[in-house]
């Protein structure tokens, strides 16, 4: 009986510890809904290319990463509560964020993935980029009818969005 319950204390003391770190990266409900707006202006920030307003939202972003030890480099589309920052969950402004998925043949889906990959990373690094990257983009969406409104990772394949 006493060494049942000496493994189960030793137990819970390793667990404890993850338990505690896999909690201290979750955002508060006001602090998420807070990033959740900043990061909805940030997106439509970026379609008009607003570099002034881009740089405001980032760092408010980052704020309140910082507060919750989140590194600096992961993407906001993991944070945001929906990547298209539009809505709850995955509902996005165009109803379900996924259902513009699959709709690229295979070679035009990889070749707009490699763009959004660029683009994701360009954010951070080389603004001047980003047109380029969001006209290639909106260039294939325009092929499949797809309006140029549409959030870029609402057709990103889904591993691409990290």
């Amino acid at each position: 009986m006493t060494k049942l319950l000496g493994l189960s204390i030793l137990l819970a003391a390793l667990a404890l510890p993850a338990f505690g770190q896999y909690r201290s990266n979750r955002l508060s409900p006001e602090d998420q809904q807070q990033f959740d707006k900043y990061y909805k202006k940030w997106v439509d920030d970026s379609r008009k290319n607003d570099r002034d307003d881009i740089r405001k939202d980032e760092q408010h972003m980052q704020d309140i990463m910082g507060r919750y030890d989140i590194p600096a480099d992961v993407p906001y589309d993991r944070i945001a509560s929906s990547a298209s920052g539009y809505g709850d969950g995955d509902q996005g402004y165009y109803g379900n964020a996924h259902s513009w998925q699959g709709r690229l043949s295979p070679g035009d889906q990889q070749e707009f993935d490699k763009t959004y990959s660029k683009w994701l990373n360009d954010q951070r690094k080389d603004r001047d980029d980003l047109p380029k990257d969001e006209r290639k983009m909106r260039d294939i969406m325009s092929r499949y009818n797809i309006p140029l409104d549409v959030p870029f990772d609402a057709i990103a394949s889904p591993g691409r969005r990290y």
